[in-house]
């Protein structure tokens, strides 16, 4: 039984890690869910080592979009949980609706996020703002699509 209360206390820190952090722009909340050494693969280097790089994303995110996140599912199993979820922004600059599906997996220990591995859909985001060609992934699987040139 004390392993049903880990999970169900797991997926009740998830779901508040969501709503505060993101939907409520509660940056402190960050510090109190994610781990000093924690890390969170899949959001850009970075971004990916302890809640002050986070946090960088999480305010760059923040002002350019107002952010709404649904997290659609989660599952956990001993200190592991798996979601998935949709953010739905507006994108501050050009006012255009955006839809990101994804999710990943943590790793929770001690009441904090300790490990994350993300997935979402950040180049369909591209797409939406007509920032890659809607075929952005077969020109680039084809060779087609034109590389940025380094500055």
């Amino acid at each position: 039984m004390k392993n049903m209360t880990q999970e169900y206390d797991n997926i009740a820190l998830m779901r508040r890690f969501f709503q505060e952090v993101w939907n409520e722009g509660k940056e402190e909340t960050i510090d109190e869910l994610y781990a000093v050494e924690g890390e969170s693969h899949g959001i850009g280097d970075e971004y990916e080592k302890g809640p002050s790089a986070f946090k960088q994303l999480h305010r760059v995110m923040l002002q350019t979009c107002d952010v709404h996140i649904q997290v659609d599912d989660v599952i956990a199993a001993g200190d592991r949980i798996a979601m998935r979820a949709t953010i739905k922004m507006q994108h501050k600059a050009t006012g255009k609706e955006l839809i990101v599906i994804g999710g990943g997996f943590a790793r929770i220990q001690g009441g904090q996020i300790v490990e994350a591995w993300n997935g979402w859909d950040f180049l369909g985001a591209l797409q939406q703002l007509d920032l890659l060609p809607q075929d952005a992934l077969a020109q680039a699987l084809q060779g087609s699509l034109k590389p940025i040139e380094s500055k």
